[in-house]
């Protein structure tokens, strides 16, 4: 049997009545045209090459599969059909610049004709903007692969990089993707940029340097507000002793301002929304704290997160407590959960769990042979920075940036100062362990609260830090 290109049509004129899928099989070797109809009929109608046409030309978008042509091969048959979007298949194309550069050569005559659906918009794009796009992100990694930086500092850089534009949002008769797709967002004569541009920007960097970031979507409780995006990842950073999902929000640590309008502290003194952890964004989100930067984000007070609503919840940890159950029910709601766990890590959940969780009467033995790895899981969630690793990380991509630009990335102790004032955390040895408290109060001792200029000092100096911002300025001077 003869091979056949596959070209799924979707005629938008209907699509607001019943949307509806035709799927027309095209014969490259004799011309034979064949259609299918789904849902409403399995029977298959041979058209002539004129019906054929004609029916196409009334559709708005053409969506294809290709297997033995390429499309720009097609359309030279049938060149009326330039009049028509066309839709390269309905393939998830990820920020695989080798991947669209293929593509975009393949069809540079019709770079502006062909649409494909590429990770990090919500809207097809044309092969023309995909290839710009992945080509600007793949220039930006290049250049941030030459610092040699870890995971963690990479994403600090990253972070600082999608900052600098600041936020705006799109006037409510513009198009809403300008300032949230990744072709957009790249653009240089577009100054739009709100939450969800800053998440698809930032992971779109980070995955061409080999880190798998995310987008952490949330709705917020009011229905008067916006819903939300951030970013988590999973990261493994020996230098830094790091082996946790984190969670970061650039857009909450844009520029502060004051009721005004006037800028309190720059964006890039703030590192607040930084490598938290899950249940930190959860009871922050509950809040009220005037830190966002638009409007709507100053009013909301709480966000829910789509993807992982009950992650931090004791009894979800507590595989224990479901299996003794023996429940269906709740063993699918935990089969959800666990899925959803699995895949923040960049895992799949094991085969042998799934069957057991969807069996009328699972194997305890089975699932309890689990429990461990998954609260292994779960307590990799809930890391946060100390200020002592955040001022770390901080000055080896500082002194970097300030030698890029030094008008832009201040880099003095002060500016240090500043920054771990700001943030949301506390130094690792500040405040005693419990077991360390009692130990002292059996030498009838108590520990001495160390405040945080104590803490910083000591750091500062005992990391060299003092050195290393010193001798970048002295750099900086002879060039």
């Amino acid at each position: 049997m003869d091979k056949y290109n596959k070209l799924y049509i979707f005629d938008q004129k209907m699509i607001n009545e019943i949307p509806r899928t035709y799927s027309y099989i095209y014969n490259s070797k004799n011309g034979k045209l064949f259609i299918s109809k789904i849902p409403d009929t399995r029977e298959t109608t041979i058209l002539t090459e004129k019906e054929f046409l004609e029916l196409i030309c009334q559709c708005d978008k053409l969506h294809m599969y290709f297997e033995d042509i390429k499309p720009i091969e097609f359309l030279e048959n049938y060149p009326n059909l330039y009049d028509v979007d066309l839709i390269y298949g309905t393939y998830y194309y990820t920020l695989d610049y080798d991947k669209i550069k293929k593509v975009y050569e393949e069809n540079k005559n019709i770079k502006d004709k062909l649409h494909i659906v590429l990770e990090g918009n919500d809207r097809n794009v044309t092969i023309d903007e995909a290839f710009q796009a992945v080509t600007k992100i793949k220039n930006i990694a290049d250049r941030i692969k030459k610092y040699n930086f870890s995971p963690i500092e990479a994403a600090m850089y990253v972070y600082d990089i999608v900052r600098d534009k600041p936020y705006k949002q799109e006037d409510i008769n513009d198009d809403y993707s300008r300032s949230r797709n990744l072709v957009e967002v790249l653009k240089d004569d577009n100054d739009y940029m709100v939450c969800a541009g800053y998440s698809n920007l930032m992971i779109a960097i980070l995955k061409e340097l080999g880190v798998n970031a995310k987008p952490i979507n949330l709705d917020s409780t009011e229905e008067s507000f916006s819903a939300h995006r951030r970013v988590g990842i999973y990261i493994t950073d020996p230098k830094y002793d790091i082996d946790n999902v984190m969670y970061f929000d650039p857009t909450w640590d844009l520029d502060k301002k004051d009721e005004n309008g006037n800028v309190v502290t720059k964006y890039i003194n703030r590192y607040n929304y930084f490598g938290k952890s899950f249940s930190y964004f959860k009871e922050i989100s509950k809040k009220f704290d005037n830190i966002q930067t638009n409007e709507d984000m100053e009013k909301a007070k709480m966000y829910e997160e789509d993807e992982y609503p009950d992650l931090c919840r004791n009894d979800i940890r507590n595989l224990k407590v479901y299996i003794d159950k023996e429940d269906t029910t709740e063993l699918e709601y935990l089969l959800e959960q666990f899925d959803k766990l699995y895949k923040l890590f960049d895992k799949y959940l094991p085969i042998e769990f799934q069957i057991q969780c969807n069996l009328e009467h699972p194997s305890t033995e089975i699932l309890k042979g689990y429990q461990e790895e998954m609260l292994e899981m779960f307590n990799k969630l809930d890391f946060t920075l100390h200020k002592d690793t955040l001022l770390k990380i901080v000055n080896n991509v500082r002194k970097v940036e300030y030698c890029e630009d030094p008008n832009k990335y201040p880099y003095s102790i002060e500016n240090m100062r500043e920054i771990m004032n700001n943030a949301h955390c506390s130094f690792e040895n500040q405040y005693p362990k419990a077991k360390e408290e009692y130990l002292l109060s059996l030498e009838g001792k108590t520990f001495k609260i160390k405040s945080d200029d104590e803490c910083f000092n000591e750091l500062i100096f005992n990391e060299g830090i003092d050195k290393d911002i010193k001798q970048a300025h002295l750099i900086k001077k002879r060039k």
